[in-house]
């Protein structure tokens, strides 16, 4: 699994289309604690 090697899920090597569906997802968590957990612990990195 990608994520256990402990980078933001956003450094993943995505293609276009992946990284488009993730910019949406990330978009919609925004604001949320889903979201809040995320950078806390370096899921992601906005």
């Amino acid at each position: 699994m990608k994520l256990r090697d402990g980078k933001p899920i956003t450094d993943m090597q995505l293609n276009m289309v992946e990284k488009a569906v993730l910019n949406k997802v990330l978009h919609k968590l925004g604001g949320t604690e889903i979201a809040l957990l995320l950078r806390r612990y370096g899921g992601i990195n906005e």
